[in-house]
């Protein structure tokens, strides 16, 4: 289902509470820097866990979204779990910040994991080294590239992922349609509004959106428009994310860098299962002729009409699309196959 009928089949107000919860969930639940995985498994271990589930609001020794993981263990001293306990069912103790959602999906024993760790993180600190600190939830317009964070971004799925690449170029790519959404020049993004409005609110794009797609796949499988999506998680290369995911069954490695100058991204896929041919013609969001503007090109297969690019079997196993940004007349370098 995508998030538009998601959006339509639920209504009143404990439907609308609902998805507000479970959008918020999504948006606190993933943020990653550069050095970590997103795979995980059932057995994963606790710091690995507690980077994937809770390092977007909880710090070592400052408060951030939540408190600090040394107040969390003082009032846990030797209890993994009552954070586990907490951390299924939370209520809430400060009127200054906003409720912790349930995370019970994450599983009791991998929440046990994440308790455990915290336990050792802190063992030894006291409530005195807390860092007070004036910067709780800011904006992080001008964050380390690369960067990875996902939260809620305009005219995208709740499943987004703002990724700023090095240099001056960031997108938004979404995890429910499997796809790039956008992408934009400029600083990065500014997250407080969803902070702010309890999960109501969106981020803030810092720069003009360039090549803003629809939520429609933008690949066709041998001849026929993919209709369905499976996100399988993504790894860092370089800092950035390679995203893994099935489109109707295929198998797709999608990593997404800058041109030279800023003058564009490249998208380099690797895909498994293709039987005939793939076509990419990516819908705009607004405009019918996305691709107007942009010079687009592809190291193999061929254009085709209308705009976008198709590849046969053997080609479409490893190709790159590149998207020259309009006005741009530098030459691209050449890419290491």
């Amino acid at each position: 289902m995508s998030p538009t009928e998601l959006r339509t089949k639920v209504s009143g107000k404990e439907g609308r509470n609902w998805v507000r919860q479970g959008l918020l969930l999504v948006a606190l639940s993933w943020q990653v820097v550069a050095g970590q995985s997103q795979e995980l498994t059932a057995n994963a271990n606790g710091a690995v866990l507690f980077n994937t589930y809770c390092a977007a609001c909880h710090l070592l020794k400052q408060k951030q979204v939540g408190p600090s993981l040394i107040e969390i263990a003082a009032i846990h001293k030797d209890n993994p779990q009552g954070i586990v306990d907490w951390a299924m069912n939370p209520g809430k103790k400060r009127p200054d910040t906003i409720q912790m959602p349930p995370m019970n999906y994450v599983g009791a024993d991998n929440l046990k994991s994440i308790a455990d760790y915290i336990l050792s993180t802190t063992e030894g600190m006291e409530m005195s080294d807390i860092e007070v600190s004036e910067e709780t939830v800011t904006s992080i317009e001008k964050p380390a590239r690369p960067r990875v964070q996902r939260v809620f971004m305009p005219d995208a799925g709740p499943a987004s992922v703002a990724v700023a690449l090095p240099g001056s170029i960031s997108y938004c790519w979404d995890a429910g349609s499997c796809s790039l959404r956008y992408f934009w020049q400029g600083d990065f993004i500014d997250a407080w509004p969803v902070w702010k409005g309890n999960g109501n609110g969106l981020s803030r794009i810092l720069g003009e959106r360039e090549f803003e797609t629809s939520d429609v796949s933008p690949f066709h499988i041998n001849g026929q428009l993919a209709e369905s999506s499976k996100f399988l998680g993504y790894r860092l290369r370089n800092g950035s994310p390679e995203f893994h995911y099935e489109l109707d069954g295929v198998r797709f490695r999608e990593w997404i860098q800058p041109l030279p100058n800023d003058g564009g991204i490249r998208l380099i896929f690797e895909t498994d299962g293709v039987g005939e041919s793939l076509v990419w013609k990516p819908e705009g969001r607004e405009s019918e002729n996305l691709l107007a503007g942009y010079k687009i090109e592809s190291n193999r297969g061929s254009a085709v009409d209308g705009g976008g690019w198709k590849w046969n079997a053997a080609e479409a196993r490893f190709f790159h699309i590149t998207i020259k940004t309009p006005q741009q007349e530098f030459a691209v370098g050449p890419f290491d196959e």
